[in-house]
């Protein structure tokens, strides 16, 4: 009897050691299919992250042209006015000298009138009839 005890327990045993590999098989499954799970999700993440990095560089060189293009604008557009403003420049000095000469040159008409009356006014009293009519 105690053969078929000893047997009885050994059979036990054997029985409980082949539940424990069962279950320590199903808990390595387990862990496996969350580590498989956990790896796809990084990998997605990182997937993700790497189409965020590319498409922050596709918005860094946008930006980056853009701003190149407005720089190359604004600099001509700084020229442009540089060149306005030297011809502004160069219309007021111009200016200036045509209000002097045309100030001279009235101050000119003034003196040939004065010289043209005193003139007529010898001539008239030289000659009383030879200019029968005013011009002032």
């Amino acid at each position: 009897m105690s053969d078929v005890g000893g047997l009885g327990g050994a059979l036990l045993l054997s029985q409980q050691f082949e539940m424990y590999r069962w279950e320590d098989h199903f808990d390595r499954q387990r862990r496996s299919n969350d580590l498989a799970v956990d790896n796809a999700i990084l990998r997605q993440q990182a997937n993700q992250l790497v189409a965020r990095y590319h498409q922050l560089v596709f918005d860094y060189n946008e930006l980056l042209r853009r701003a190149m293009a407005v720089a190359k604008d604004s600099d001509h557009k700084t020229d442009a006015i540089r060149r306005l403003e030297n011809t502004v420049r160069s219309l007021e000095a111009a200016n200036a000298q045509l209000r002097l000469q045309a100030e001279r040159d009235q101050a000119q008409i003034a003196y040939n009138e004065l010289v043209i009356n005193d003139m007529r006014k010898r001539e008239r009293e030289r000659d009383p009839d030879a200019f029968p009519f005013q011009l002032d």
